[in-house]
């Protein structure tokens, strides 16, 4: 599967306090911040680089991503509902509770990342690599999903409803007690262990 990389220019190191007054996030790398209480809203950010970024401190409001790169950055509980993100990797990431509800993700890559309790319910989700990821107890209801590869990733406890897994492969992946309709298991490639598993969850009886 090829997924487009970012699109990434000679960068600027750059204080985040000076890109809020300016309102300016293009072409910028970004490491670590001190300042708390910056609320970046109403914007697109495009080409940047953050590492080491707590976005606990520095607020996201109605934002779109375009040719960024994440790393060890903490964007734990943000809302990008209704948002595109394009071109675009999160590496070694905490995304606990992290929201794209309705939200368009392309050319994506989640890199060692921790999605725990995720929500893309409801989005459109396009070349997207999950590379040992914990998508545990995250929820897929009603998303699109079109090239997706999943390497070692954890989806127990995942809830995947009216969401077609036609043609991914799990067989890598831990999918214990995960929680997912008929719909939704057509055309699922898993290994010959995890069937049993899934036949056990949808209490078929084998004679």
């Amino acid at each position: 599967m090829k997924i487009k990389e970012p699109i990434i220019k000679l960068l600027t190191p750059q204080n985040i306090y000076t890109s809020f007054k300016t309102n300016e996030f293009t072409n910028n790398l970004y490491i670590y911040n001190n300042e708390e209480n910056i609320k970046i809203k109403d914007i697109e950010i495009n080409s940047c680089h953050f590492k080491n970024f707590d976005f606990n401190k520095v607020k996201l409001e109605n934002i779109e991503i375009y040719d960024c790169i994440f790393e060890n950055c903490n964007l734990a509980n943000l809302n990008f509902d209704y948002k595109l993100i394009h071109r675009t990797i999160f590496k070694n990431c905490t995304l606990i509770g992290t929201s794209f509800i309705d939200s368009s993700l392309k050319d994506i890559k989640f890199i060692e990342s921790n999605l725990q309790y995720v929500n893309f319910s409801g989005s459109k989700l396009s070349n997207i690599l999950f590379d040992n990821c914990n998508l545990n107890e995250s929820s897929l209801i009603e998303t699109n999903l079109k090239n997706i590869e999943f390497n070692n990733c954890n989806l127990n406890k995942s809830e995947i409803f009216n969401t077609s897994l036609k043609d991914i492969d799990l067989s890598s992946c831990d999918i214990h007690s995960i929680i997912i309709d008929n719909n939704s298991i057509k055309g699922l490639i898993i290994d010959s262990s995890q069937a049993i598993d899934l036949i056990n969850m949808l209490e078929v009886k084998i004679k």
